[in-house]
């Protein structure tokens, strides 16, 4: 909490003062409930959310994943057209705190069954009749607390310009917003709804609201991307329905979201009809066009105009915001590489970029892909830049870990 209260963006206070999603908070979040419970945060989803919801093929414990031979691993579509598997897994009981923000394993079912957990929980603190699902299932006991102030609570709000200005908002984990609106898609991996600024852009994104001519709906929303896949996750209160939708492709816009957005529209005969196609169309040239900028603006900012310095002088560990940043030379060609918190899943080879800076942003979109860099939007992101004190001695690095932040400084600890 000190460290987030301090960091800085464009020299103001960041915590607490930007809109600005991160997945930092809930990492936060997970070393306090292992605090308090004293287990660890797979341990107490277990015991207290997932047991007693019976949500059995969900899970945080990769034993169990590896048992199970049902599982949908995450496949990216190549420029090619070929298919690359993605060896990225986070499902583990290990990987605390960053359990709390990627990593849990589900199914369409099971997250049918939280979603009505969800919403009976937030019927009984509004103190609204529901429809009984849980105890249609055989569940006794409703573990999930606290759900009237987490979907009615503080909320950032945010601004739009579409013709409705319905509500839109944001607060835990949870979108919040009164349909029609431009915003039905925001915090997805799809730009194109949610953030079109041009004339010409706003009349596309006008014409393809869905429901525009149906009646107000509440609609709370959670969404998210990750190394293994896309989901979406869509609660309706009034009519006690949820849609939820899963995928495992990867390629140039979310299709987890797209999907849902024409299941919302045929289950509640939204009018008029909108074909979504062209919006799907137009995030795939949107993605592709926001990869090759970040290349461009990497490319800008590349000084080689001095010789490299002694790349023994990088290599150490590295530590700042819990997370731990081995610099070391690489075993075959002897170039630098950069593994994050020992996993060697995640090493990464450093390029020389500039002065006592290093690139490790992927070269290709197809690496791009392969790499699950899908969320990574701001080219400072991929970049490490070390730090020498009053001797010339590297004694640590810096890294911008969000889009208008500060650069945070991470200490030399050792080689």
């Amino acid at each position: 909490m000190h460290r987030l209260a301090f960091v800085e963006a464009n020299g103001q206070p960041y915590f607490n003062r930007e809109w600005q999603y991160s997945n930092i908070a809930y990492g936060l979040i997970t070393l306090v409930i292992e605090k308090v419970s004293g287990m660890k945060f797979a341990q107490f989803l277990q015991n207290r959310i997932l047991d007693p919801l019976g949500l059995n093929n969900t899970t945080v414990f990769r034993e169990r994943l590896t048992e199970n031979s049902n599982v949908a691993y995450a496949y990216a579509q190549l420029d090619d057209g070929s298919w690359a598997f993605l060896d990225h897994e986070w499902t583990s009981e290990d990987n605390s705190p960053v359990l709390g923000m990627v990593g849990i394993r589900s199914s369409v079912r099971d997250m049918t069954i939280f979603s009505a957990a969800v919403m009976e929980a937030w019927f009984s603190d509004m103190n609204i009749s529901n429809f009984g699902i849980l105890a249609d299932l055989g569940l006794r006991e409703n573990p999930l607390k606290q759900m009237g102030p987490i979907l009615n609570g503080y909320y950032w709000t945010h601004s739009h310009n579409d013709p409705f200005q319905n509500e839109a908002a944001y607060h835990l984990g949870w979108f919040r917003a009164t349909m029609p609106t431009c915003m039905v898609s925001w915090g997805a991996w799809n730009s194109v709804l949610a953030k079109m600024a041009t004339e010409e852009e706003k009349a596309f994104r006008d014409q393809h609201i869905i429901g525009k001519e149906s009646k107000r709906r509440l609609l709370f929303k959670s969404v998210g991307i990750g190394f293994c896949g896309t989901g979406s996750v869509n609660l309706f209160p009034e009519t006690q329905s949820a849609v939820v939708v899963f995928s495992n492709g990867l390629n140039c816009s979310d299709a987890s979201d797209l999907v849902a957005s024409s299941l919302i529209q045929a289950l509640f005969d939204l009018q008029p009809p909108v074909d979504l196609l062209p919006v799907a169309l137009k995030e795939k040239d949107a993605r592709k066009a926001q990869f090759q900028q970040i290349m461009r603006d990497l490319d800008q900012s590349r000084d080689l105009s001095r010789p490299e310095a002694n790349l023994d002088e990088y290599v150490g560990r590295y530590h700042g915001l819990a997370i731990e940043l081995a610099v070391r030379r690489g075993s075959e060609d002897g170039k630098l590489q950069l593994c994050l918190n020992n996993r060697e899943d995640s090493v990464h080879t450093l390029e020389h970029h500039g002065i006592d800076q290093y690139s490790y942003w992927p070269k290709t979109r197809d690496d791009w892909l392969r790499g699950g860099w899908l969320d990574w939007d701001d080219p400072m992101i991929g970049l490490l830049t070390f730090k020498r004190n009053g001797s010339g001695t590297v004694h640590g690095a810096t890294w911008v870990w969000e889009r208008g932040a500060e650069p945070f400084f991470f200490s030399r600890v050792g080689e």
